[in-house]
């Protein structure tokens, strides 16, 4: 998900007469701000994160730089961009370029949509992150943050201008709504079986080393070693709660989302699913057939991107019965205004 490299040395063609200077001036731009990032030191060092922000968003991306920002920064919470530049930002707000936000439970086959969509080649999508301003979340340990979006993050986007596919699994709120709204955000919601989205995060947590969790689930010292049963029932305990949360709040919202849900939509992926995206999405340059070519995982590095892992309904029905029934009857607070058949 890095964006185009512009090394230091690089030479930056003019636009051809006649063409639009727009692309020319941002790359331009870029590489100033790297060339600055490459020159920080304990002198320039907040003048330089000020600035990169209000001459072109960048991304951190090197890993040289990293350790120096790092080292420059041992305690990042002293540190924040001034008031004038943030401000100067919020007037930017004025692109109209087309931006949809993936908005989904965790292991819900997200990244199969985001990565299909992006093989769109008549819409040219650049891949983002509205919860936090970096394209890495990784590096600012902002991974198992809750995923509230981050008014920075909307702002670098308006600030470059593209259009732009986010992924994020924030819930929906009055806040969040106006936020998406007003930057223009057409939002995809996706669901899947509560118990199933459960074992997929298990999964999770087993294979990644250092796993660092999710905004509703850090994992605890020793996981790996903790009988199957007991961590399924952990995890059903800790988790369920908060995907019932989510699948509620998305219910309330004032937006209008294409709502997908895992088990018709991406594993039964068909013609109808092609249609509901391009439809509800507005993409009306292309058509249904185009859409579904977009949705087909031809090659190996295809399938790898899209992380569908093993795309099985069914997975959480060896959750110990007494936590199901627990999460359940959460579900059933809420029947008379969600449904809640094929969640739970």
């Amino acid at each position: 998900m890095k964006p185009t490299q512009i090394t230091r040395n690089a030479k930056i063609k003019r636009p051809a007469e006649g063409a639009t200077r727009q692309g020319y001036k941002k790359a331009k731009m870029l590489k100033q701000s790297r060339g600055l990032l490459d020159n920080i030191n304990e002198k320039n060092a907040t003048a330089v994160l000020n600035t990169i922000f209000s001459v072109s968003p960048v991304v951190f991306d090197r890993p040289e730089i990293q350790k120096k920002i790092y080292e420059l920064f041992p305690n990042t919470g002293e540190h924040s961009l001034d008031l004038s530049t943030l401000n100067m930002m919020r007037l930017y707000r004025k692109s109209r370029a087309r931006k949809i936000a993936i908005c989904c439970m965790p292991k819900s086959g997200s990244t199969f949509i985001l990565t299909s969509l992006k093989r769109l080649e008549k819409f040219r999508f650049h891949y983002g992150y509205l919860h936090v301003p970096y394209a890495n979340p990784s590096f600012v340990d902002a991974v198992p943050n809750e995923n509230e979006i981050d008014e920075l993050a909307l702002l670098i986007h308006e600030m470059l201008d593209r259009p732009t596919l986010v992924h994020t699994h924030t819930k929906s709120s009055p806040h969040t709504d106006k936020l998406l709204f007003t930057h223009g955000y057409k939002p995809i919601v996706v669901q899947r079986n509560i118990f199933d989205c459960i074992v997929s995060m298990d999964d999770m947590a087993l294979k990644e080393v250092n796993f660092p969790g999710f905004g509703m689930f850090h994992p605890p010292k020793g996981y790996n070693d903790m009988p199957r049963e007991d961590r399924l029932a952990f995890l059903t305990q800790l988790v369920g709660p908060w995907y019932i949360d989510f699948i509620v709040s998305w219910s309330r919202t004032r937006l209008k989302p294409v709502f997908l849900n895992y088990d018709a939509d991406i594993l039964g992926f068909d013609e109808g699913t092609a249609d509901k995206l391009r439809t509800g999405l507005k993409l009306d340059d292309i058509t249904t057939a185009e859409m579904m070519e977009a949705f087909q995982l031809k090659t190996d590095h295809d399938k790898r991107k899209a992380r569908l892992n093993k795309g099985e309904s069914g997975r959480g029905a060896d959750i110990p019965q007494e936590v199901r029934d627990a999460i359940r009857r959460l579900a059933d607070v809420y029947a008379s205004e969600v449904d809640f058949t094929g969640l739970v």
